[in-house]
């Protein structure tokens, strides 16, 4: 002790404690590194996104003229559309998650028609078919069907997209347009009183009916006969 009655030794020092530093530890983002500007910049992407799928979502569940849905890789329903409803009858809540086997008819099932749709458009992208397809209460209405197989960015099949147009009345007016051709066809043929026959452009004969035939005839036998003078008889 000196004279003041005070220590003349060092002081004693405890542990020293350390502020917590403002900047972030090595590794850590306070949200505005490289971390946070990536996770913003995803974010964006995915709004603008969204902003671009949803008209196009809303456009296609609005679509009346064609029953435009996807299916699972299995061939389950997953979405439903406006005209889908207004062309099958179903509503989608009676029908997503049911296999879409559901509209083809007994024997197309029987036959492995759905399934065998499905592998084609798998291994060549998309099919197209035509044929009588089955709606909710049993009616049933011909259909153009477009398959395509839906891929991910990574070639992983995700689902299938159908796209089914009703062409009933377009199948009906063809099968009247075909039996109007074949009664007239029947009806020239059986003409005995008239030669009616077409010419190609070159002017070959294509057709011939029962009157030509019988006209044909009848200048052969007036030829042979001497009978007829110039041109009489020709049936060209």
């Amino acid at each position: 002790m000196n004279v003041t009655g005070l220590s003349t030794s060092p002081p004693r020092r405890g542990p020293v404690r350390q502020q917590p530093s403002a900047e972030p530890a090595s590794g850590e983002d306070d949200g505005c590194g490289d971390t946070g500007l990536r996770e913003e910049g995803f974010l964006l992407s995915e709004i603008a996104w969204h902003q671009r799928e949803e008209p196009f979502r809303l456009f296609v569940e609005t679509v009346q003229d064609y029953a435009i849905f996807m299916l699972d890789p299995d061939g389950r329903i997953v979405t439903w559309n406006a005209g889908a409803e207004r062309a099958k009858g179903y509503k989608a809540s009676e029908i997503i998650g049911r296999h879409f086997s559901s509209f083809y008819t007994a024997e197309d099932v029987r036959a492995g028609r759905p399934q065998r749709l499905l592998d084609l458009a798998l291994k060549e992208g998309r099919v197209e078919d035509e044929g009588w397809r089955v709606r909710k209460y049993g009616s049933q209405f011909w259909a153009n069907v477009t398959i395509t197989a839906v891929r991910d960015a990574t070639g992983k099949l995700i689902g299938f997209g159908k796209v089914t147009r009703d062409l009933t009345e377009h199948q009906r007016a063809d099968v009247a347009l075909r039996h109007s051709e074949e009664r007239s066809r029947l009806f020239i043929e059986a003409v005995q009183d008239y030669a009616i026959f077409m010419l190609d452009p070159e002017g070959s004969v294509i057709t011939w009916n029962t009157g030509a035939l019988s006209r044909g005839r009848c200048a052969r036998r007036q030829a042979s006969l001497g009978i007829g003078g110039s041109g009489e008889g020709r049936t060209i």
